[in-house]
């Protein structure tokens, strides 16, 4: 074949560094990059292909934690197939073949590109200590008695968490990368971080409505999970516990909202969730939404204890409904998961994170 031309080559650089670099939109990783542009006419050198070969291995070793292969014989069709786990070493004497072209293409568009949201579990880190409080970004918690409708003691506790996500630079050997504050928070979630928010409540239960609290929230003395952690990434969202509530359809999940499709209207902010009581206790809710601005997240969470109270003895004529009050202590947590080791890594580009009193 004739030889590869420079916007043959450019093309598929241009692709990688889509992915890897600050890119736009759902691409971009965030991070530099060693391989380069080549000029118009100019021949392509052994290194120019060792330089774009190493930083698409680290694009698609991020997304799959497969180590991508060398092929040091002639690629052919059999090397350009669909798992993208190979590229071929350009040498020197390489003649550089149609097939061998086709292999980074497709590595580019159909490998990289394609999969550019992925991010293996193997990538990624989870916060140290997690989840106690040494692992949170931020984190409230609240003593003393609340939840009852009439009485001294609040019927609904609310707290904000706010994520902010900072500029940064970054350098390889041969590329400084500066992001603005609003391409870091794009390219945490392009690249597979996530943001969790966590409750729980602890402390003896005085009451069924504390035993019923803690089921719906959790308590991490006891391994009780509750609803667990919400879950927010790129494109969706998902909890690790257990989701509650009877009578209404509005106890769910929006698992196709992640944080790319959330609000950017205070007024009107996206519901990641509501949890909800059993039996006597389903009115009560814990509520999380967020929206979004350009470098923040904004989470609102409450705990609304809506009811009334119940009959006690529920054989007419029953007696005064009795409302309790919910003691103990809640928790609000944030962590977050963020993409690490050599491949794409933001250990030192994280963000930060502050919170209100619960109260």
């Amino acid at each position: 074949m004739a030889e590869v031309t420079a916007a043959e080559y450019n093309a598929i650089y241009n692709t990688a560094r889509a992915v890897l670099g600050i890119g736009s939109g759902s691409q971009g990783y965030g991070q530099p990059m060693v391989s380069s542009s080549v000029q118009s006419g100019a021949s392509i050198t052994s290194t120019q292909w060792d330089n774009l070969r190493a930083d698409m291995t680290k694009a698609r070793q991020h997304q799959t934690n497969i180590t991508v292969q060398t092929n040091t014989t002639a690629a052919t069709s059999g090397v350009t197939g669909v798992s993208y786990d190979s590229l071929f070493d350009v040498t020197p004497t390489t003649v550089v073949s149609t097939a061998i072209l086709t292999q980074y293409q497709n590595f580019a568009n159909l490998g990289i590109n394609n999969n550019r949201l992925l991010c293996d579990p193997a990538q990624r880190t989870a916060p140290s200590g997690w989840p106690s409080t040494s692992g949170a970004l931020t984190s409230q918690t609240r003593a003393g008695a609340w939840g009852q409708t009439s009485g001294s003691t609040p019927a609904t506790l609310s707290h904000t968490i706010t994520v902010t996500f900072n500029t940064y630079t970054k350098s390889s050997a041969t590329e400084t990368v500066v992001a603005s504050a609003a391409d870091a928070m794009r390219c945490f979630f392009n690249a597979g971080g996530r943001v969790h928010i966590r409750t729980s409540r602890s402390g003896a239960a005085a009451t069924s409505k504390d035993t019923e609290w803690t089921a719906m929230l959790g308590d991490a003395a006891t391994a009780n999970s509750g609803v667990g952690d919400l879950i927010i990434d790129h494109s969706s969202c998902s909890i690790t516990g257990i989701l509650r509530g009877t009578g209404s359809t509005g106890f769910s999940i929006p698992s196709s909202t992640g944080w790319n499709t959330m609000s950017s209207n205070s007024g009107s902010p996206t519901t990641f969730l509501i949890q909800g009581g059993t039996s006597q206790y389903a009115e009560n809710r814990y509520i999380v939404t967020g929206y979004k601005t350009s470098n923040q997240i904004i989470f609102n969470i409450s705990w609304q204890d809506n009811d009334t109270g119940d009959q006690q003895n529920p054989v007419p004529p029953g007696g005064p409904a009795v409302d309790e009050a919910v003691t103990g202590t809640l928790h609000s947590y944030c962590y977050i998961t963020y993409p690490s080791g050599v491949n794409v890594d933001f250990s030192g580009q994280l963000p930060t994170a502050s919170s209100t009193a619960i109260a």
